[in-house]
């Protein structure tokens, strides 16, 4: 059975495409990394304004450019007091830059970052200061000016404010694979179970039962769960002990390719031991919405 009957293919935000995983750009998240790319990192950073691809955000160049004046007048030595501000700037960006490449993940970095260049614009004379700290402001909400248009249209703020569009139809077009399933999972999940959430992207601000959720690896405690069963007899006593009655699973990601590979062929295990727990009765579909499936845990 089902509830996704004449349901469109999944549209993701930022248009991507279903095979690209879950980080759009080859399943990768953030830019790519190429020689090239490392080379220009710093610069990109800070010029990049694409919300949606990529650095997924954007900080404009003033920033960037009052963090290069910071560094120049340090290495001339002066102003001793901001080193520290400028040594936290430079070695989280290190981190950043070895680990995800999105924006968000570099604003621990922004405060520090905006006191350095109202550093830089403040140790000027009196008109200079004036004048400098009036373009930092003035250029930076200009340079967020876009971005901040861009969001605007793509959350259908206005239509909604205007009432152009109701609630169903905004939260179907911003969760295509999430809202669906909140309004007929109902149907499915009675009011004491508890679902546990694979890959269904964290997006639990509708959904209307008691979950489980792995926020940032969204697989990685039913993999182990998996990986560590003695069979699917326990796997599925172990999900009863801890209150699941169901298990939702977005197929688009799970045990797709090697993305569970731990060690060597650990995904395609699991995706052996997945079968087996499905061949055995422990689980069973009991909906589906595309990629999307339902399954019921055997009482035990």
């Amino acid at each position: 059975g089902g509830g996704g009957g004449g349901q469109p293919e999944p549209r993701l935000l930022g248009g991507r495409r279903p095979e690209d995983g879950p980080g759009g750009h080859e399943g990768q998240r953030g830019p790519r990394r190429a020689p090239l790319d490392w080379v220009l990192l710093p610069w990109r950073l800070f010029t990049t304004r694409d919300l949606f691809h990529g650095f997924e955000g954007s900080f404009g160049p003033l920033l960037g450019l009052g963090i290069a004046a910071a560094a120049a007048r340090v290495a001339r030595r002066e102003g001793r007091a901001a080193w520290p501000a400028l040594a936290f700037v430079a070695a989280w960006t290190v981190l950043w830059a070895a680990a995800t490449q999105q924006a968000r993940f570099w604003l621990p970095a922004a405060p520090a970052a905006v006191a350095l260049a109202a550093w830089v614009a403040g140790s000027a004379g009196p008109r200079a200061r004036t004048a400098l700290l009036a373009l930092l402001l003035t250029g930076q909400a200009a340079w967020a000016a876009g971005p901040v248009a861009a969001l605007w249209q793509r959350q259908h703020t206005g239509a909604w404010l205007a009432g152009r569009e109701d609630r169903d139809a905004v939260l179907e077009a911003l969760l295509p694979e999430n809202w669906p399933i909140d309004r007929e999972i109902a149907r499915y999940v009675p009011e004491d179970g508890r679902v546990w959430l694979v890959w269904m992207r964290a997006m639990t601000y509708t959904f209307p039962r008691p979950y489980r959720l792995d926020c940032i690896f969204e697989a990685y405690r039913f993999e182990a769960l998996l990986d560590e069963a003695e069979g699917p007899a326990d796997v599925a006593g172990r999900l009863g002990r801890d209150g699941i009655t169901h298990v939702l699973v977005n197929h688009r990601f799970f045990l797709a390719g090697t993305n569970a590979d731990l060690e060597p062929g650990r995904t395609a295990r699991l995706r052996e031991r997945f079968g087996a727990l499905l061949a055995s009765g422990m689980i069973a579909p009991v909906a589906e919405w595309g990629p999307v499936r339902l399954y019921a845990v055997a009482r035990r």
